[in-house]
Order: C-alpha cells, then sequence, then structure tokens
C-alpha cells in the first residue's frame, strides 16, 4: 500500500484528489496538510510514501517546504500539483528535489500512475506536460553544480538521456535499446558524472540548458490553422458536433488498443496506448452524458473524410507502416487540440468551456505522445523529415475540405 499526503491549502482541492485516490486499488490517503507549516510538522510524523504538494500557498509556500525538508534530510519523494501558470515554480521545484509534476485536472489513471512511478523512485519529468515549461529553461541563469561546458557524451549517452528525459526508469530504457539494466545504470553514472550534476532530473534540465538535448521536436506546428468560420459552424450545429466528437472519442480508443494488439514486441507503445485507451473512453463517456443531458443519441458512423484521405498517405512497406500511423495519428490529435482550444474559447457556457479547454490540453499530451513513441522505435532525422511531409499532406487536405460541425 503507497501512503500518500496531501499538501494543498485549498479544500477542495484536498476533497476532490482523495476522492479519486479513493477509487485507486494499492493508495492510502493518510493525511492531509492545510499550509507549508502543517506539512512540515506532519511528514516527519506520519513518514509517507509520496507527497502531493501545492506550490501557491500562502505563507510557506511549497519550494520553501521543498527547500527545508531537503535541508532536514526529510524529504520524500514529491510531486508538484500545478497549473499551466506555475512554470517558473515547477522548475525551481524540480531542481529542489521534487520527483516531478501533474496537472491539478490530471485524470485518475495518470495520477495514480504518477504516483505509483515515484513511489518506485522514478521521476515523471515529462515533456507533454507543457511546452512552455520546457522552453523557459532557456532564460534560466546556470546554477548547477559544474559551470563548465561538459565532456562530449556520446552517441549513445545521447540516447539514454533522451528516454531520461521522457520519464523512462532504467529497465524501460534497457528494454527499449536491448541492453542491460546494469549498462544503462553504468552509461546513466557516466552521464552525471561528465555532466557535474548528482541525480537524473539535474541532468535533464542542464542538457537542456545546454542544449545537448531539444525537446523541440517533440513540437510541432500545422502548416495550415483552422479559420475561425469553422467555430461558427459548429457552434451553429453544437448536437451534430457532439455527436461527431463522442464517435472521434470512441475511435480513438478503439485504435489505441488496436496498437496494442498488433505490437505485442513492443512494451513502451503498449503502456502508453493502454493510458490513451483509458482517457479516450474517460472523453467518450463525458461527452456521452453531455449529449443524454441534451436528449440527443449515437448516430450510424459516417466515415470522416478527413481521417480517410489522411490515412491513404500511410506507406505499406513493413519498416516505416508504424513511424507513419505514429506520424498521422499524432497530426490527428494536434488538430484536435486545436480546434477543442477554438472551441473551448468560443463557447460561452462555463462548464461546457472548461470541459473543451481541459481536453484541449489532454490532446496536447497524446499527440507529443505518437511522437515520443516515433522517435524511440527510428532514428530523429528519419522521424522529422517524414513529419514534415505528411504535414504537407494533411494541409493539403484541411485546404480542400469544407467545413463541417465535426471535429474534422
Amino acid at each position: 500500500m503507497i501512503k500518500v499526503l496531501l499538501v494543498d491549502d485549498q479544500n477542495l482541492v484536498r476533497q476532490g484528489v482523495q476522492a479519486l485516490l479513493e477509487l485507486a486499488e494499492g493508495i492510502e490517503v493518510i493525511g492531509e496538510a492545510r499550509s507549508g507549516k502543517e506539512a512540515i510538522e506532519l511528514i516527519p510524523q506520519l513518514n509517507p510514501d509520496v507527497v502531493l504538494l501545492d506550490m501557491r500557498m500562502p505563507g510557506m509556500t511549497g519550494l520553501d517546504v521543498l527547500h527545508e525538508l531537503a535541508k532536514l534530510n526529510q524529504l520524500p519523494p514529491t510531486i508538484i500539483l500545478t497549473t499551466f501558470d506555475d512554470e517558473e515554480l515547477i522548475l525551481a521545484g524540480v531542481k529542489a528535489g521534487a520527483k516531478g509534476y501533474l496537472l491539478k485536472d490530471v485524470p485518475l489513471e495518470e495520477l495514480v500512475k504518477g504516483i505509483k512511478q515515484v513511489a518506485e523512485g522514478k521521476t515523471i519529468v515529462r515533456p507533454q506536460i507543457t511546452q512552455r515549461i520546457l522552453e523557459s529553461v532557456e532564460g534560466l541563469k546556470n546554477d548547477f553544480i559544474s559551470f563548465e561546458r561538459p565532456d562530449p557524451l556520446t552517441n549513445r549517452e545521447t540516447e539514454i538521456l533522451r528516454l531520461m528525459a521522457g520519464g523512462y526508469s532504467n529497465k524501460e530504457i534497457a528494454n527499449s535499446i536491448f541492453v542491460a539494466e546494469g549498462t544503462v545504470k553504468n552509461h546513466v553514472s557516466n552521464i552525471l558524472s561528465k555532466l557535474g550534476v548528482r541525480d537524473r532530473t539535474r541532468a535533464v534540465l542542464k542538457s537542456l540548458e545546454l542544449g545537448l538535448i531539444s525537446m523541440s521536436d517533440l513540437e510541432y506546428e500545422l502548416r495550415v490553422k483552422t479559420s475561425p468560420e469553422w467555430t461558427d459552424v459548429a457552434k451553429a450545429d453544437f448536437d451534430s458536433f457532439l455527436k461527431d466528437h463522442a464517435a472521434c472519442e470512441r475511435k480513438a480508443a478503439s485504435l489505441a488498443m488496436s496498437m496494442v494488439q498488433h505490437y505485442p514486441d513492443k512494451p513502451d507503445l503498449i503502456r502508453g496506448m493502454i493510458d490513451l485507451a483509458m482517457e479516450e473512453m474517460a472523453h467518450f463517456r463525458e461527452v456521452m452524458k453531455i449529449m443524454l443531458d441534451r436528449g440527443l443519441q449515437q448516430e450510424d458512423d459516417i466515415k470522416d473524410p478527413y481521417i480517410n484521405r489522411l490515412l491513404k498517405n500511410i506507406r505499406k512497406d513493413g519498416e516505416v507502416y508504424l513511424l507513419d500511423r505514429l506520424l498521422i495519428f499524432s497530426i490527428v490529435e494536434k488538430r484536435g487540440h486545436e480546434r477543442f482550444s477554438m472551441i473551448g474559447e468560443a463557447i460561452g457556457e462555463p462548464k461546457m468551456k472548461d470541459f473543451y479547454l481541459r481536453l484541449a490540453k489532454a490532446e496536447q499530451r497524446h499527440y507529443t505522445l505518437f511522437i515520443e513513441l516515433a522517435h524511440l522505435y527510428y532514428d530523429s532525422e528519419q522521424v522529422l523529415q517524414r513529419l514534415e511531409e505528411l504535414l504537407i499532406a494533411e494541409a493539403e487536405i484541411v485546404k480542400n475540405l469544407p467545413y463541417r460541425a465535426a471535429v474534422h
């Protein structure tokens, strides 16, 4: 049983997180702290396995808590619970010893997964949380232990560093690159030594700062932006939009599970697709609730002209078939991120607005997941070249299709 302590000054947040975790097996909330001062008192007494820590609290902040507990050598594995407005605090918190960060509106499955990872000694500094956090690294003052540019990393060390940046454990890295776990541990030790840092998180942050690795290849821009005209069309027949949206979520979950079945030899893909399928089904359930409240029913599936035309770009060559699938699915999620953001901004009803803006954040995680997997299984230059080709093809499809009251 993993013992968790919640630290947040807002009662609703603590109650909401506790209610979520009560649904999870193997996790027990053993206490709550309403302030940083109370956290300092409770943590040594209760000895939690994992702490969920809010950073913005009156008086003693979450950052103060991290520094104080680290100074006392009593800092347990800690996850920062944050919003998109906390970039500087997140970076400061990670550098102060936090093992990662999650959004406060994270789905239960991801929250549980994060707690279990941290309890096992892993980190969850994953690039899909927000690109803005990574971009802000460029402006940081270098306050790491080593101030000189480190000795050059080997190609293998750079590859492992990229996987470390993705939050993978030594065992997961070993499975991905087909070497022994002990070999990975040796490479990680060499990386830490060369960078002059004492842990994996600082290694990733310093490497980003020095430009030794880059997460920019996980982010990209669509070549054609959706016109505001699409938003008007979707809002004018919002019932039809909801029906199409529900079908998209259901199909996305089905697609993710088909990937699990088709690639039994790829454990990283399997884990990612199972998490994705669960989240897509949770979204399907939420859309269906909205539809039922409006007296709407599902209709027979209609072929999506956008998806059908995009899928025609998949090459049948066995060596690149998976690459094309991963990149096309990423582009579809990227387009969904754009359009859910547009709908969220355009809708006046607060609950519906929050729903679609939350879904837009989820789509961001999804499209970077597919890109991460592409980089994991293929050479980065090959990934970026093919991504550019598919983005150009997708742009032509969007330009030549009329706007509908549908996600695509």
